[in-house]
Parts: C-alpha cells; sequence; structure tokens
C-alpha cells in the first residue's frame, strides 16, 4: 500500500514537473514572438500577445524591456497603456526602464518614462547608480543634457562610492559629457560645490583631472576647464 501510495506521489510530481516545463517552454515562445513583433513595430500582433499573456509579472522578459531594447516608442506607448506598472518592475541588476534607456541614448523614449513613472529619474539599482549615472557612463551627452532639464535634483546623487556625476564622467574618460554636466550647472546656477566634494576615496574632481591630466584650472573661476 504504501509502495503504491509513492509511486502515485510520484506520479504527481512528475505531472507538475511536466506542466511547468510545458509552461515555460509556452512562454519562452512567446516572449520570442512578442520580440519579432517588436523589431518589426507590429502594434496590433504585439497587443494581441500582451492581452493573451496579461499577466506580464509572469513573462520570462518584462516586454517594456523588450521595446526598449528594439528602440519601439509605439510598442512602448501601447505598453503604458494597458501595463504602466511594467516600468516600475526592475530587472535582475535593479534596472527599471529609465535605467536602460539611458545606456541607450534614446531621449523620446526618455521624455515618455519620465511622463508614465514620475520620479523614476531618481530610482536607484543594485549599484546605487540611477538613469543619469548610466547615461554618463555611456557617454550619452544629448540624454545626459536632457536628464538634467527633467530631473536637475538628480546632480546630487551619488554613487555607492560617494562618486558624483562629475566623478564618473572623469574617471571614464568622457570628457564631452563632462563639460556638457558643466555647461548644465552654470546654466541653473546651482551645483557647483559638486566640484568640490569628495569620492570614497578622497578624490575630488580636481585630482582626479590632474591625475588624468585633463585640465587646467583657471584661478578666478572654479570651474574646469577640459583641454584634450
Amino acid at each position: 500500500m504504501e509502495m503504491e501510495m509513492s509511486s502515485i506521489a510520484l506520479k504527481g510530481k512528475v505531472g507538475v514537473v511536466r506542466e511547468e516545463k510545458n509552461s515555460g517552454c509556452a512562454m519562452s515562445l512567446m516572449v520570442v514572438k512578442f520580440q519579432e513583433a517588436v523589431k518589426k513595430d507590429e502594434i496590433p500582433q504585439a497587443r494581441a500577445l500582451l492581452l493573451k499573456y496579461p499577466e506580464t509579472e509572469t513573462w520570462t522578459v518584462n516586454p517594456l524591456h523588450i521595446a526598449i531594447e528594439h528602440g519601439s516608442l509605439r510598442v512602448a506607448m501601447e505598453i503604458g497603456r494597458g501595463w504602466p506598472k511594467l516600468a516600475t518592475i526592475a530587472n535582475q541588476d535593479g534596472d527599471i526602464a529609465m535605467h536602460l534607456v539611458s545606456a541607450k541614448g534614446d531621449v523620446k523614449m526618455v521624455e515618455f518614462l519620465e511622463k508614465l513613472n514620475p520620479g523614476s529619474c531618481l530610482v536607484e539599482n543594485k549599484n546605487s547608480m540611477i538613469p543619469l549615472h548610466v547615461a554618463v557612463l555611456k557617454g550619452q551627452s544629448v540624454l545626459v543634457r536632457k536628464l538634467v532639464s527633467l530631473c536637475p535634483e538628480s546632480l546630487k546623487k551619488v554613487s555607492s562610492k560617494q562618486e558624483t556625476v562629475f566623478h564618473l564622467a572623469l574617471k571614464n574618460s568622457q570628457s564631452g559629457v563632462f563639460q556638457v554636466l558643466v555647461d548644465e550647472i552654470k546654466k541653473l546656477n546651482q551645483g557647483q560645490h559638486l566640484l568640490n566634494k569628495k569620492d570614497d576615496e578622497g578624490n575630488t574632481v580636481l585630482h582626479i583631472a590632474a591625475f588624468k591630466r585633463l585640465t587646467r584650472v583657471s584661478s578666478s573661476s572654479p570651474i574646469l576647464t577640459l583641454t584634450l
């Protein structure tokens, strides 16, 4: 009797595993189909798949992230209308949609996402990086300017190593981005004190710039001038 019960239990477990496997295969296939629809910017097909699998939290990949990866603003807007919560859901690195767009430099998508999820420009990922930090690291000068205009307070945010956006720009040899940031703090007439802020190793922007031989310093201005 015990052996019979064990056999039934085993069959039950096998059935559950098989069902989960089939479900996982179906979901993977659906994601592939969705990616193809996004690549071709086929809104009706993308919408049909979203409606067929409306429980988007069960998707193996965030549909909005797929739209961003392929630069489809139209699909992203369709998702935003029906599933706005996806703009707040992070991937395994803690990146939400705004982080991913900032890395790619898509200005129109950033404008859309900030309207969809106000305040997303200040969300930190697992490395304590906000979207502006990501854009700086990737050298996205145009997007850096846009993010600062949308969210000036993001200039004050520091990384987990206490690095300002200016530290990040110089440490990663993004001189063009650095100059954009300098222009922006001049325009805003705020944030100049960030140039004197120290990271967790005690380095100011001036220390890093001098080490990299990137700057000259005007005695009449606290702003660094790049001489690459």
